[in-house]
This record gives structure tokens, C-alpha cells and sequence, in this order.
């Protein structure tokens, strides 16, 4: 019996935690994704916006300065170089963004050159540089316009420039003498600030970068703008191969290609992106990415994965454990009982029942004394009775005797009855506790020969008046524990489920012992209050902080650390108040103590006359 006890509540104690622990895991790795989803979007937005404002900035610059007519005038003789270089280092010294301002006439010759803080073109020995061989400069100026054309975003060299320089992207804008345009105007911007906007990302959480989609330039087709890892990026000036398909891989880039925005799974977490056109050309774009590490965002659910193992083994050994003390203290006394009964329902009155038992067992033990002396005695009165009786109206005379056996023996019976289930309600069901209870009604069959009279129903699951101070008196006896517990309680009833009520009573006060320290003390009050009963749990332990205050009834929201629960307990008692159509309410404050009120309906004592 014991090894078969201690099997069971180890399989179940397995099974509850794999179910938790399942929905739980299921639960938080949804609410995780849908996190980290958000975060993703919120980023790429944030990062979207940047690259945006950035461009529009250079745009409205680039404007701004074409409406100086220093510039017409330059190139129509009436201003001299000095004062167009003049006015390149003003502009320069007022927009750190600006990397080289130039002036071009229609030949793509350079006459004005102002390059990082240096004016090139005022050397003495400084001869034009031509880039009318560029690709940039030749498609402006077969195509002319009134609005600023951006460059491919690459690292600038020229014929002059012993290497690259710095990631920036190109402007340019035809100066117009009336109509016709007399020479250009090419503003190089530093790259940095889309790079900065690119990098800002908490490395621990994840990294972003930006590649380009190509389909008129194949060379720059997937190449990287910025990326953290820099020897990625412009692998089509510098004759890299770190593309985006040789890193991240061909199907990848695929997906990347044909879709505006997604999610591609990846061996360390989520890459997350968007799509941006900065040349207002569906051929040639700019892939926004941000790659989130699932290590970071599924910390706590790995851990807790490592750990369920340890926790499940040492439930397993505690419940065998367990099963063994409770077959030693209550599994023989019932197996006693047991047997008694049985003979008992033989019709051996005379069996003994002669062990020391204690707390309920002990009195069941004794009604079943009781109730075979007493069945014995009217069992012999019977016969007698019947022999004495045997002219006479046999049903009638009958019925006399059964209502007086009755009455005598339905207080033992009833009490073997009620404490066996009251025993099965505490320790759960049990083979020993089934039979006592099976072979009691038996006895009372022996009875209910005697005289037709139905079984009493039970309830049909409707309400009833219940003395909620016996209920809180009664939960109170359960519970094991070091604190303080003072009551001041009122005799009234609500209208209810004495169970359910036990269940909310349980619950909080547990929860409350939860929270108490030393010298902790819990306070239960019952009172009637105008229309309601008022119910008030209190105790002076470390309190809630008013962050959590909203979130305490919520399923599988627990403060408590591993091991001490799902966090179900307040929810289940939200339940129950709604279901006997209360409100409960909660004043707390963190370090101050916690104190639940509960508003009930009071029973109709007019309905129970």
C-alpha cells in the first residue's frame, strides 16, 4: 500500500509540475515574442525616422544654399575665387555635418574646393581636379533639375586622395544663371550620423546595420553601409566579399530582397527589417536591420528550464517521503477500522476495536464502537420484539420500531459518515476511507430495511445561509502557523458555497503568513456593514509595492521566489468573490502591510424561517 501511495502522489506531483511548467513556458516565451516584436518595431521606426531626418536636413541645406547668388556670380565673373572660398569655410565652420564643398563648371572641372577644414583649391600649386568621367556628375547634368540629386552612399576618393576617406553621401545642384545653368554645386555630408543612428542598440540586448539592395549596380548589391563588425561594409570599394549573402547566407538575402519588412529567424536570435528608399527608386534601397539575441530576451526562461529537473526531483523525493510518514500515522489506524467494519456489516457486533488512535481517527473509532453496541442491542430488541408482536399488523408495528432504531443510531452512523469525508476532504481519497464509509452505509441499509424512507438528497449546487464566522473558525484550525492570528468576528451569514468560502478564507491568510516577518501578526475582522457583510484580512508584513498593486490578481503573477508558487492563490480568491457577487479591494503600501476587504451579500434570513 505504501509503495503503491508513494508511486501515485510522485507520478501526480510530476504531472502538475510538466503541466505548469509547460503553460508556463508557452505563456512567457508568447508574451516574450510579442515583446520583442514591439521593441523590434519600435527600433526600426526610431532608426527609419533618423535616416530621414538626416537626408531631409541635407536637402533643405543644399536648397538653402543654392539661393546664395555668390555662386551665379562666381561663375559669371563677378565674384573671385577668395570669396566663394570665404564663404566655403563659413559654412563649414557652422555645419560640422559637411564634409567638402565644390564648385564645377560644365566640363566637371573643380574650381573651388573646400575639403575638411582645408582649402584645397587655395594652394598655389593646386591644378582643377576633373570628375567629369563620374557617374554621379554625368547623370546631373545630362539630367538637370531644380531639386538636390543624391549620390550612391560609399567612402570618398578622389584623383588627389592617396586613400579612402570616411563614409559620406553626395549632393548636387545645378546653379542657374536665369534659365540657363551655369556650373554645379557638389556638397559631400558625413556618413557618421546615419552610422550613429544605425549603432544605437544596448549590445547586450542586440546590433542593427545597414545593407543596400541593388538591382541597377550589381556590385553594390548587398553590400553593407554600416555594420558593428567595420570590415563588413563597402565591400564593393574595397574588394571585400563580406556581402550580405556570404555572411548571413543566400536565402536570407532573398527574403530580404523581396519582402518591404519581416522577421528572419537566425541562429542567435530575431533579425527584424524595414525598408527605406532614399533615391525614390524601387530598384535600389536601403535594408534597415536589427538583430535581437534570444540569450537576452529568454534569460529567465533557460534558467528556469535548467532548473525544473532539480526542482521535480526533489518534489518526487519529498512526496515519497511524505507518503511514507502519512501511511504510518494514518493508513494502519484505517486499515483497523477497516477490518472492524467489515465485520461489523457481518453481523459480528462482538469484533474488537480496542486501539489508541487520536484527533478524528480516534473519533470515528469510537462511533463505530458505539454504533455496533448500539446496532447489537436493537438488533436483539428486534427479534424479541417481533416475537412478542407476531399477531399483530406486522408493517405497522414494523415502522414504530424502525423509527425508534433510527432515532438512535442515526447520531453514530451520521458521525462515521460525516468525519469519513471530512478525513477524505483533508487527506484526499483513499481506498481505506472509501470502504469505512462504504461498509457504514451498509449499516445503515440494515436499517433502511426495516422502514421505507428515501436517502436525505444533498444539495443541488444552489447557494445557502451560511455562518461565515464557523467557516473562518473552522479554516483557522488547519492552518499550521508561527504568527499571531487575532479575530474580532460578528455572527452573520452570507448567502454562498461554504467550500468556496473556506477555499478564499485559506488562500489569504496563507498569502498573508507569506508576507510576515518576525513579530508578524495577522488580523481577521467580520462585521455588518449597512447592506453587506465586511470581511477584513490584515497583517503588518513587507507589503506590496505600488507598481504590483494593479497586477495581484492576475494569473501566474507572483512576487514570491521559485518554489513558492504560480501565483493562482489571489486569483482564484478574485473568483470567488465575483461568483458570490462581491468586491474585494486591497490597501497596501510597500514596507507598511497589506490589508484585503471583502464586501459580500448577506444571507435572506427571511428565506430561511
Amino acid at each position: 500500500m505504501i509503495k503503491r501511495l508513494a508511486l501515485f502522489i510522485s507520478i501526480l506531483v510530476a504531472l502538475v509540475l510538466l503541466i505548469t511548467t509547460g503553460i508556463y513556458f508557452s505563456q512567457s516565451k508568447k508574451l516574450i515574442t510579442e515583446d520583442m516584436n514591439a521593441q523590434a518595431d519600435i527600433i526600426l521606426r526610431l532608426k527609419k525616422n533618423g535616416i530621414d531626418d538626416f537626408l531631409v536636413r541635407m536637402r533643405y541645406v543644399m536648397l538653402a544654399l543654392a539661393e546664395n547668388t555668390a555662386f551665379k556670380d562666381y561663375f559669371s565673373g563677378r565674384t573671385d575665387r577668395q570669396t566663394i572660398e570665404k564663404l566655403f569655410s563659413g559654412y563649414a565652420s557652422r555645419m560640422p555635418d559637411i564634409q567638402a564643398m565644390r564648385l564645377i563648371d560644365l566640363n566637371g572641372n573643380i574650381l573651388v574646393f573646400f575639403r575638411e577644414g582645408e582649402l584645397v583649391s587655395a594652394k598655389p600649386d593646386y591644378k582643377p581636379i576633373n570628375v567629369g568621367d563620374k557617374e554621379f556628375f554625368h547623370r546631373v547634368s545630362q539630367n538637370p533639375t531644380r531639386e538636390p540629386a543624391f549620390s550612391d552612399f560609399e567612402r570618398g576618393h578622389l584623383p588627389d586622395a592617396v586613400s579612402f576617406c570616411p563614409s559620406m553621401i553626395r549632393t548636387m545642384l545645378p546653379v542657374y544663371e536665369g534659365e540657363r545653368v551655369a556650373g554645379y554645386l557638389i556638397v559631400n555630408f558625413w556618413g557618421r550620423r546615419l552610422g550613429e543612428t544605425a549603432s544605437q542598440l544596448d549590445a547586450k540586448r542586440g546590433y542593427s546595420f545597414i545593407a543596400e539592395v541593388n538591382e541597377r549596380a550589381p556590385e553594390r548589391d548587398g553590400i553593407f553601409l554600416f555594420h558593428p563588425d567595420h570590415k563588413y561594409e563597402f565591400a564593393n570599394q574595397f574588394g571585400t566579399s563580406y556581402f550580405f549573402d556570404t555572411v548571413y547566407g543566400a536565402k536570407d538575402f532573398s527574403t530580404l530582397k523581396n519582402n518591404e519588412q519581416g522577421m528572419i529567424p537566425m541562429k542567435e536570435g530575431f533579425m527584424f527589417y524595414s525598408t527605406y528608399y532614399p533615391y525614390g527608386d524601387k530598384k535600389q534601397a536601403w535594408k534597415i536591420c536589427t538583430v535581437l539575441y534570444k540569450d537576452f530576451f529568454f534569460q529567465s526562461l533557460t534558467a528556469l528550464r535548467h532548473e525544473f529537473l532539480a526542482v521535480m526531483l526533489f518534489c518526487i523525493i519529498l512526496s515519497i517521503l511524505t507518503a511514507a510518514v502519512f501511511s504510518r500515522y494514518f493508513m494502519k489506524p484505517f486499515a483497523d477500522i477497516k477490518k472492524a467494519v467489515t465485520a461489523y456489516s457481518r453481523g459480528d457486533f462482538d469484533y474488537p476495536l480496542d486501539g489508541k488512535y487520536t484527533g478524528e481517527i480516534d473519533e470515528i473509532a469510537k462511533s463505530i464502537r458505539s454504533m455496533a453496541d448500539s446496532l447489537k442491542v436493537y438488533i436483539e430488541n428486534i427479534k424479541n420484539t417481533q416475537m412478542r408482536l407476531e399477531l399483530m399488523n406486522r408493517i405497522s408495528a414494523l415502522g414504530v420500531m424502525a423509527g425508534g432504531i433510527a432515532h438512535e443510531l442515526n447520531t453514530p452512523l451520521n458521525s462515521i459518515i460525516i468525519l469519513t469525508k471530512l478525513l477524505k476532504q483533508e487527506t484526499g481519497e483513499s481506498e481505506d476511507l472509501n470502504t469505512i464509509e462504504h461498509e457504514a452505509k451498509r449499516c445503515v441499509d440494515i436499517i433502511e430495511n426495516l422502514r421505507k424512507l428515501a436517502p436525505d438528497k444533498e444539495g443541488d449546487g444552489e447557494p445557502q445561509s451560511v455562518l461565515l464566522k464557523e467557516v473562518i473558525e473552522k479554516t483557522l484550525k488547519y492552518i499550521n502557523s508561527d504568527a499571531k492570528i487575532e479575530t474580532d468576528l460578528a455572527d452573520v451569514s452570507v448567502s454562498g458555497y461554504p467550500t468556496l468560502l473556506q477555499q478564499m478564507i485559506l488562500n489569504l491568510v496563507q498569502n498573508a503568513q507569506d508576507a510576515l516577518g518576525e513579530n508578524g501578526v495577522i488580523r481577521i475582522t467580520l462585521t455588518k456593514s449597512g447592506s453587506s457583510v465586511l470581511l477584513k484580512i490584515a497583517d503588518n508584513g513587507c507589503g506590496i509595492p505600488e507598481d504590483e498593486i494593479d497586477r495581484i490578481f492576475d494569473p501566474f503573477h507572483t512576487t514570491k521566489g521559485p518554489g513558492k508558487g504560480m501565483g493562482l492563490g489571489l486569483s482564484l480568491v478574485h473568483k470567488i468573490v465575483k461568483r458570490h457577487g462581491g468586491r474585494i479591494e486591497v490597501n497596501s503600501r510597500d514596507g507598511g502591510g497589506t490589508e484585503f476587504i471583502i464586501l459580500l451579500e448577506p444571507a435572506d434570513e427571511s428565506s430561511s424561517d
